[in-house]
């Protein structure tokens, strides 16, 4: 099946134009390939909530399960007021010994850990860079995170998960005050920034999308006195780029839609991270899935590496983009093609470190959690979730067929949040 999916997107590529020669003679800096490991952040309307029941943490196994894909590195969303649950206070004890431990699980197998608070750039509903969330409540988050994690080059520090209805340069203000509250503290991790308007890689460029400053003019004066950023984006293949849709628009559309970004990463001299994309089990998004990895491949030269959305013991198997083994432990369809490229990335990765690094000691693996009984859980997406609260079904019109939480804010709901997209899309920059 690898085989038709490459033939015809070489294919594809050449008639769209998609292949990029030069860079294949440039220096790869792609050396990162996995997945999103999705629990933690579930139920935010439950804050701060009970672990095992309405969030979950990856377990020993999850970690183990995507080491042996050929992957090395994982994405950990949570949610900023579990760890904080007070603006400016000490973080969570218990919740920061959560991450901790996911941190540890993760070195055992060889995995970086990319920590990701999951917020959309608001905490308790209010946006970064108001006055109820001003840019030093944010940089304080960082500071405490970057003291308990400074210079473990597993760790790599995620600003934040898709900022939204706020400015490109109202968040490349309150990015910088996180950057430099992170190398105060002397860590020089590496730090992934993103964009406003949900960090689209297809509206990257856009004046519009960005509140009449692009991400990319807004983000690029970004300064990191450790010389250590990588641009985060996110990109799905629906006609909206929303995630919340089974149908990919093309077998190109994943390559075609991370050419502007590309074209601004190299013009700019910068890196990228595609920190989530997704792909239904049909032939479209198949070809479009292996074509968009391919296409960094092409790029190596400014693409660092990718983190698919997503897996997560919480996830139904029916979840249209799930990539967690089912409950008799079969593997997803989409495994196959990430695990492949995963391989050829992480494979090359390995022996540049072989030649330029030391061996690490390996840690002692720690004991797995007891097994709780799983809650109901809210994710990003519309994913159909076994549930025994109340829940309202999405009308029969809507293409994808799934349940949403009732309690999920407006603009996180799936099905807003694709709407929001397609007015953001429209919407001239004079009447932002």
């Amino acid at each position: 099946m690898r085989l038709s999916f490459t033939a015809s997107l070489t294919a594809l590529a050449l008639a769209f134009g998609l292949a990029c020669a030069p860079a294949a003679h440039a220096q790869s800096k792609l050396k990162y390939a996995g997945v999103n490991l999705a629990g933690a952040e579930f139920n935010s309307s439950a804050k701060p909530g009970v672990v095992y029941k309405n969030y979950v943490y990856p377990t020993d196994t999850d970690f183990a399960y995507f080491a042996d894909q050929g992957m090395n590195v994982i994405r950990l969303p949570f949610l900023w007021e579990r760890l904080q649950p007070q603006a400016g206070a000490t973080l969570d004890a218990t919740q920061l010994s959560y991450i901790r431990t996911a941190v540890t699980r993760a070195k055992n197998h060889g995995l970086k850990i990319i920590l990701d608070p999951h917020n959309y750039a608001k905490y308790n509903g209010q946006f970064i860079g108001s006055s109820s969330v001003p840019n030093a409540v944010f940089a304080d988050l960082w500071r405490q995170l970057a003291t308990a994690f400074a210079n473990d080059d597993a760790v790599i520090f995620g600003l934040m998960n898709e900022p939204y209805s706020i400015s490109a340069t109202t968040w490349a203000s309150a990015a910088q005050a996180g950057i430099d509250a992170i190398r105060a503290t002397g860590a020089k991790n590496l730090v992934l920034v993103p964009g406003v308007a949900w960090t689209g890689a297809h509206s990257w460029n856009s004046s519009s999308a960005g509140g009449g400053v692009s991400n990319g003019d807004a983000l690029a004066k970004l300064t990191d006195p450790a010389n250590n950023l990588a641009y985060e984006v996110h990109q799905y293949m629906d006609a909206y780029y929303s995630g919340t849709s089974a149908t990919c628009v093309s077998p190109t559309i994943g390559a075609e839609k991370l050419k502007g970004f590309t074209d601004w990463l190299r013009a700019n001299g910068k890196v990228g991270f595609l920190g989530e994309f997704g792909a239904a089990n049909n032939d479209t998004c198949m070809v479009a899935l292996d074509g968009m990895l391919s296409y960094m491949e092409s790029n190596r030269d400014v693409w660092l590496g990718w983190t698919y959305w997503a897996a997560g013991a919480w996830w139904n198997d029916s979840y249209m983009f799930s990539v967690q083994p089912d409950k008799a432990g079969n593997a997803k369809p989409q495994l196959a093609i990430l695990a492949d490229h995963a391989r050829a990335i992480t494979s090359a990765a390995k022996a540049v470190a072989t030649r330029t690094a030391p061996p690490m000691m390996s840690q002692p693996a720690l004991s797995k959690p007891a097994t709780a009984a799983q809650a109901p859980v809210t994710a990003k997406t519309a994913a159909a979730v076994t549930t025994s609260k109340p829940v309202v079904q999405v009308a029969a019109s809507v293409s994808m067929p799934k349940l949403v939480s009732a309690s999920k804010p407006a603009a996180e709901n799936p099905l807003v949040r694709a709407a929001l997209r397609r007015w953001f899309a429209t919407r001239d920059a004079s009447t932002r």
